[in-house]
């Protein structure tokens, strides 16, 4: 006479089954990987302090540089939008309440690695310790840039321009990640601070980051 299982321990059998299979169909499965965001990886809201709105960008008035390539160049890397064939170009702006401590972030893609980039805007500041910018209006400005940090992937330097009423300092971070060129400005009319601004960099290289391994994961067709 065959022997019956115990109503218990079949139970316990087919609970071990179900595991086993539940495993299998849920422990074996991956994630799916995140899509590129729309804005580019960019700074958001939430990552700036509180008091801070997104704003819109500072207009780009005309000027004479002495040196002359000076006043140009930094226009070309902090506030002209990139028209060099194949950059794609992504930027931010956030103000304080008072709407003096500003915070601008741009993200260039561009077809390969960004070391160039980052290696040129880095020799320009270089060579661009300071420089004299002459307005219409005949208003002058007097710029002084001092590289603070320089790493393989980028440089931090502090920059004051400096007129008759007023003075305006800032702390800007080149960073590459990948095919990428973030230029983070922090200007105001105190030195910002720092830490805070090596905070907002940290976050702006990371949104940038998961933005490039989205694109490796989901390259466009």
């Amino acid at each position: 006479m065959r022997n019956r299982a115990n109503p218990t321990t079949r139970v316990r059998r087919l609970t071990a089954v179900l595991a086993v299979l539940t495993c299998v169909a849920a422990c074996t499965r991956t994630e799916p990987s995140p899509e590129p965001t729309p804005d580019g990886g960019l700074l958001r809201l939430s990552d700036l302090p509180a008091g801070f709105t997104q704003t819109t960008a500072m207009p780009v008035e005309t000027s004479v540089s002495e040196p002359k390539s000076c006043g140009p160049a930094m226009d070309h890397l902090e506030m002209l939008p990139a028209t060099d064939s194949g950059v794609a170009e992504q930027r931010v702006n956030f103000t304080d309440a008072l709407g003096v401590s500003r915070v601008q972030e741009i993200v260039r893609t561009y077809g390969g690695d960004a070391s160039q980039q980052v290696t040129a805007a880095r020799t320009m500041i270089a060579a661009c310790p300071q420089y004299l910018l002459t307005y219409a209006t005949g208003g002058q400005i007097q710029v002084t840039m001092t590289i603070t940090r320089s790493t393989a992937d980028g440089f931090t330097a502090t920059i004051t321009a400096g007129a008759a009423a007023f003075t305006v300092y800032e702390n800007l971070t080149v960073a590459r990640i990948a095919d990428k060129m973030i230029v983070l400005s922090h200007t105001g009319p105190t030195p910002p601070d720092a830490g805070l601004t090596g905070s907002i960099a940290a976050k702006a290289r990371s949104r940038a980051g998961a933005q490039e391994a989205a694109e490796q994961s989901h390259p466009r067709t």
